[in-house]
């Protein structure tokens, strides 16, 4: 059996996300500009996510950049990573 606990992070800025032992990462776009995580591109109001079995880890970095459209659009990405411990 394993246990998940879960750690959250506003993003509000082009940033890296270091493999640190998730074995599950969200990205929701809640900003008015979209994104692009590892060429992935997400629209305002929309998510991306990657996933792993329990005790499985991520082994990837992930690149956050923004890519307003308009000047003055909001710049928010809420990041949950899925910690999984088994016991």
């Amino acid at each position: 059996m394993y246990k998940a606990s879960y750690t959250t992070k506003v993003i509000k800025e082009n940033t890296t996300i270091q493999r640190d032992n998730f074995s599950c990462i969200a990205f929701d776009n809640i900003g008015q500009s979209p994104i692009r995580v590892n060429e992935i591109i997400v629209p305002s109001g929309a998510s991306v996510w990657f996933n792993e079995d329990p005790g499985v880890l991520i082994n990837t970095d992930f690149l956050v950049e923004f890519t307003p459209v308009n000047p003055g659009d909001s710049q928010l990405v809420n990041v949950v990573m899925t910690f999984y411990k088994e016991f």
